[in-house]
C-alpha cells in the first residue's frame, strides 16, 4: 500500500501525539524570558535606588571637600609676604593633591583661579595651576554641566568656561607680576599638562585606538615633553583586561596613546543591558625648553 499520509506536520495523529511538547518548546522560552525581564526590571530598579543614595553621598562629601578647599585657599592668600613663602607653597601642594584625589572642583577650583591672578611665586603658581588643570577633568556625579547663560543666550560647558577663566586669570598675573617683579614673572618652572578622552564600548565589542596628542602652540613655544603617564578613571561596565600604552613622540610636542576597552557579555537570547565607559586621562610631564630654563638670581643687596 502506498503511503499517502504526507508530511508529519500535516498528519493530525502527529499533533494529537506531541501538542504538549509543542506548547513546551513555545511556551517555556517565552516564559523564561518574562521572568528575566522581570528580574532585570527590579534590579534596575534597586540599582536605581542604591544609585541615588551613593549620589546623596558623594554630593554630601563633594560639598565638604569643597569647604576644606576654600578654606585652605583663603588661608594660603593671607599669608603675604617673603617669610611666608615655604608656607604658601606647602598649601599649593596640598591643593594639588586634593585634585590628584578628585575633591578639587567647582565653587572651589574656581576660587583658586581668582587667586591664581594674584600668586607671583612661580612655584605656587605652577602647583596651583596644575591642580585647577587636574580639576577640570572631575565633576560630582549629578552635577550640573553647564555654566548661565551668557550674553548670547547660550549655555558653555563648564570646563570650556573655566579654561576661559584659566587664560583671563594667566594673562591678568602675567602683567600683574611683571609690573611688580620684572624678570623673576617670567620664570618658567616644569608643569604637567591633562589631557581626557571618554570612551564607550558596547556588549561584546571591543573600542581599540590610537591618538596622538600634541602640545597646544603657548606650550609649543616654551616646553617639550619629558614624559607621558595614561591611565583610565571612572569605568564601569567594562572588562578587567583592558589596556593601554603611551610614548613620547621623537619631536617632544607631542605623545601618542594606544588603548583598549572592552564591553561586557551580552546576555540570554543577546539582551544588552547597557555598555561599558571609561574616561581616558593623560598626564603630559613638561620641561622648559633649553631657552626657557630658568637661572638663578643673585640676592638682594642687604641694606645698610
Amino acid at each position: 500500500m502506498s503511503d499517502t499520509a504526507g508530511p508529519w506536520w500535516r498528519q493530525r495523529a502527529w499533533w494529537i501525539d506531541h501538542w504538549v511538547d509543542v506548547v513546551g518548546a513555545i511556551l517555556v522560552p517565552l516564559i523564561l524570558f518574562v521572568i528575566q525581564e522581570h528580574e532585570q526590571a527590579r534590579e534596575a530598579q534597586g540599582n536605581t535606588q542604591v544609585d541615588l543614595q551613593h549620589q546623596a553621598v558623594r554630593l554630601a562629601a563633594a560639598d565638604a571637600d569643597n569647604h576644606q578647599a576654600i578654606a585652605l585657599l583663603a588661608d594660603l592668600g593671607s599669608r603675604t609676604g617673603p617669610e611666608q613663602l615655604p608656607q604658601r607653597r606647602a598649601m599649593a601642594q596640598a591643593v594639588l593633591e586634593y585634585a590628584r584625589q578628585e575633591r578639587l572642583f567647582r565653587p572651589s577650583s574656581v576660587v583658586a583661579i581668582n587667586y591664581l591672578q594674584r600668586e607671583c611665586d612661580q612655584e605656587t603658581y605652577e602647583l596651583l595651576h596644575q591642580a585647577v588643570e587636574r580639576a577640570m577633568l572631575v565633576t560630582p556625579k549629578g552635577a550640573d554641566q553647564t555654566v548661565a547663560a551668557d550674553s548670547r543666550g547660550e549655555k558653555q560647558d563648564r570646563s570650556e568656561y573655566d579654561s576661559q577663566l584659566l587664560a583671563l586669570a594667566d594673562k591678568t598675573r602675567a602683567a600683574g607680576c611683571a609690573a611688580g617683579h620684572g624678570s623673576f614673572a617670567a620664570t618658567i618652572l616644569p608643569k604637567t599638562s591633562y589631557f581626557q578622552q571618554y570612551l564607550e564600548v558596547g556588549c561584546g565589542e571591543t573600542n581599540s585606538k590610537s591618538v596622538n596628542i600634541p602640545l597646544s602652540k603657548d606650550e609649543q613655544d616654551e616646553y617639550q615633553v619629558k614624559d607621558v603617564r595614561a591611565y583610565f578613571e571612572r569605568i564601569s561596565n567594562v572588562k578587567k583586561n583592558y589596556q593601554e600604552t603611551h610614548s613620547v613622540n621623537p619631536d617632544h610636542e607631542s605623545v601618542s596613546v594606544q588603548y583598549s576597552i572592552e564591553g561586557p557579555d551580552a546576555q540570554l537570547f543577546g539582551h544588552c543591558p547597557g555598555g561599558g565607559q571609561a574616561t581616558l586621562i593623560v598626564e603630559s610631564l613638561l620641561e622648559p625648553k633649553a631657552d626657557n630654563v630658568a637661572q638663578p638670581q643673585a640676592p638682594a643687596s642687604a641694606k645698610k
